[in-house]
């Protein structure tokens, strides 16, 4: 809490791991390697107002690369978003204007690396990946009955 009307908000995760030893079902050996789905680090920073039925928000978050899969060398991409809200609330009603990944970034989730999946190419083996959400906004309306 800033004041009585700004609050801001901060999170930080740190994750260090890797395989001591390990030889995937090809033969590879990842010993030294990152885990999979493990990023070093996730982040997310939060800056809302409210005063007088107003409220605002602006946030971003943010996480690092990591591998898919130990099966391939698939990797996600480095990303930050940011999303923001401004709305209005009064007695049992609220409305507010929302929007998430208001950069439009594209950034990756999930991923496969030993199929192929694209008959246009003859289902060569190659890197697939599925992305995230793209920029989305919206408007909710909530009516509170009591």
């Amino acid at each position: 809490l800033i004041d009585d009307n700004f609050s801001a908000s901060f999170s930080l995760g740190l994750l260090d791991t890797e395989f001591d030893q390990f030889i995937n079902e090809f033969g590879e050996d990842l010993s030294g390697r990152d885990q999979s789905q493990a990023p070093s680090y996730t982040w997310q920073l939060g800056l809302s107002y409210e005063r007088d039925g107003w409220n605002a928000g602006l946030s971003a978050d943010g996480r690092d690369a990591f591998y898919f899969s130990d099966r391939h060398d698939v990797k996600s991409t480095r990303y930050t978003l940011l999303n923001a809200s401004l709305g209005y609330r009064q007695d049992s009603w609220e409305i507010s204007l929302w929007g998430r990944n208001l950069g439009d970034t594209d950034y990756t989730i999930r991923g496969f690396g030993s199929f192929g999946n694209d008959p246009r190419k003859g289902y060569v083996t190659e890197p697939y990946v599925q992305f995230g959400e793209p920029a989305v906004y919206g408007i909710t309306l909530t009516l509170s009955y009591q």
